[in-house]
């Protein structure tokens, strides 16, 4: 396969070359996967084992024609899974969608599935060498429709054999649903969705947990059933709930959940999209990334990125970018380059509703921890702008630290009476102020503290052989209740590290107020020195321009 690829005359494989290679190995293997799935059902292979045993030349050419029957139908539908595995592989990449029915390559689904399977690479193989010079003088797209219409031809062919493989199956209950890839498979009929998560999503967000930003969860699930009312027609995802807006501007005060809140609601978007069998993805992309992660080194190509990888994209797709007042930010900076201009305007065209087309297949979702104080900016923000705020009483404090973060802890702190947890509220928000990124850390040490320090567990904890039915009995076995005084404490302890903390930036901003006050008065003496004015003691201090006004006009005075 990649001899027959890299057969091209071109200096290095590309993309697409490496495409096509990735998706004929796809094939291979999704055909050899659904091969031995029912071969294991129909026992084959035994039966071949078996078969040269027999004696009897009639009972034995009867019993080889059967098998020869039941294989061909096998192997048909293998290749069937297959050519659909390596089909869905290029169906985003080949830019020409036909089927070239005179390119008919012959198929024995009677022989062995690797020799059926190499017969068919090797025709491919020679195709491609015919066309090798056509190739050359055009594009690769060419070698992608090639590739893409013999896919369809073997589909084509294995079709043909759909009643006869069916009607085994069901004789011999044979279980034809399983999946592939992104790809789950119920005879000859198929649906194919994907859900691209990335790695740093929190799993444990979830809405449900969310305290407090009430109406952006509105929001946010009804960003959800926007995109979840796809639905598809000749391969081509389509939203009948258009119009909608297909951006988000969360605003709250630092600490409060915002991010929490976002990594929710795409987990919901993936899960709702996922029971759906819609392609989902979503994508976290912070404001550093426009020009490191994905090499926006010119606005054109962070604009063809979005159209080919968001709004392009067949599936629904939610992109986050956190942090974004740091991009406002960077707006006012002397430094900011033309270029970093245009990316700029480019992500508010996104929010503006000036650029992406509204198609119904994907939603921005940004958040930031303080209004953009440019008009300009402001005004472009404004009509998708959602403020919120998290832990807002006493009430969320308890439900946030008991009944989210310590829900799996419960039997730990059922000592704490309802009245000790309505006092421990309003400690923690009335006299100790505290926001959602507060509680999640004082239920973190809450947490560390019930648990078994490694010291407190068993040394067969960490024997190799030990299950993990086992390590999770000897954690709970091990480890202790917290009392009211306890997280009363941890509460406490935190607030003083807090106000140590606190108090260290106020003199650390304090002393360095007063070095920049400093600085300024050396600054205004050099000039008074210059200038030949001085500061008379005893009077009022006055501005530099006052003094010099005052001297000049004592001047004049004089002179006249």
């Amino acid at each position: 396969m990649r001899d027959a690829i890299g057969s091209f005359p071109q200096k290095k494989n590309t993309d697409k070359q490496l495409d096509a290679i990735n998706s004929l190995e796809r094939m291979v293997a999704a055909a050899l996967t659904a091969y031995s799935a029912l071969d294991s059902q129909l026992h084959i292979t035994d039966r071949e084992l078996e078969l040269k045993k027999i004696s009897d030349e009639e009972l034995k050419l009867r019993e080889q024609d059967k098998l020869m029957k039941d294989k061909g139908r096998v192997i048909a539908y293998s290749v069937y899974v297959g050519s659909v595995i390596g089909l869905k592989t290029l169906e985003d990449k080949a830019m020409v969608d036909i089927t070239d029915n005179s390119r008919v390559i012959s198929f024995n689904f009677r022989r062995p599935l690797y020799d059926a399977i190499g017969d068919s690479l090797r025709g491919l193989y020679l195709m491609l060498l015919q066309n090798k010079e056509q190739i050359k003088n055009t594009d690769e797209d060419k070698m992608m429709t090639i590739l893409s219409s013999f896919y369809k031809t073997m589909i084509n062919s294995a079709e043909i054999y759909k009643d006869q493989f069916l009607a085994l199956a069901r004789k011999e209950d044979l279980t034809t649903k399983f999946k592939i890839d992104e790809i789950t498979f119920d005879g000859y009929s198929y649906s194919s969705f994907k859900i691209m998560r990335p790695a740093e999503l929190m799993d444990s967000a979830k809405l449900d947990y969310v305290i407090g930003f009430d109406k952006v969860k509105e929001m946010a699930r009804e960003m959800i059933g926007n995109l979840g009312g796809l639905r598809k027609k000749n391969n081509e995802w389509i939203n009948p709930r258009l119009p909608f807006s297909h951006s988000a501007f969360v605003v709250s005060k630092p600490g409060e959940g915002k991010t929490f809140l976002a990594h929710a609601t795409a987990n919901e978007f993936l899960e709702f999209c996922s029971k759906r069998d819609i392609p989902a993805r979503v994508i976290i992309l912070r404001p550093t990334d426009y020009g490191t992660a994905y090499q926006f080194e010119s606005a054109k190509n962070l604009q063809r990125w979005i159209e080919d990888e968001i709004v392009g994209w067949n599936g629904a797709v939610m992109v986050y970018t956190p942090d974004f007042d740091t991009y406002l930010v960077s707006r006012e900076s002397p430094h900011t380059t033309n270029e970093q201009k245009q990316v700029q305007n480019i992500m508010f065209g996104i929010f503006d509703g000036t650029l992406g087309k509204k198609n119904g297949k994907w939603f921005w979702w940004a958040d930031a921890n303080f209004l953009p104080e440019d008009a300009a900016a402001y005004s472009r923000l404004k009509e998708n702008m959602w403020e919120g705020e998290g832990v807002k009483s006493g009430e969320g404090v308890v439900k946030l630290f008991r009944d989210i973060k310590l829900r799996d802890y419960k039997d730990y702190i059922s000592s704490i009476t309802e009245k000790q947890w309505e006092e421990f509220g309003k400690l923690c928000y009335e006299e100790y102020g505290m926001n959602g990124r507060a509680v999640d850390h004082i239920s973190t040490n809450a947490i560390k503290r019930i648990r078994p320090m490694r010291s407190e567990l068993p040394e067969k904890y960490y024997d190799p052989d030990t299950t993990l039915e086992e390590c999770l009995e000897m954690e709970r076995k091990h480890s202790k209740p917290l009392s009211y005084e306890d997280i009363r404490g941890i509460a406490g302890h935190y607030f003083k590290e807090e106000k140590d903390v606190m108090d260290r930036q106020r003199q650390e901003e304090h002393k360095s107020n007063v070095e920049y006050i400093l600085r300024n008065r050396g600054a205004q003496a050099d000039a008074d020195a210059i200038m030949g004015l001085s500061s008379i003691p005893g009077e009022e201090p006055r501005g530099f321009y006052e003094r010099m006004k005052q001297k000049l006009g004592k001047g004049k005075k004089k002179d006249g």
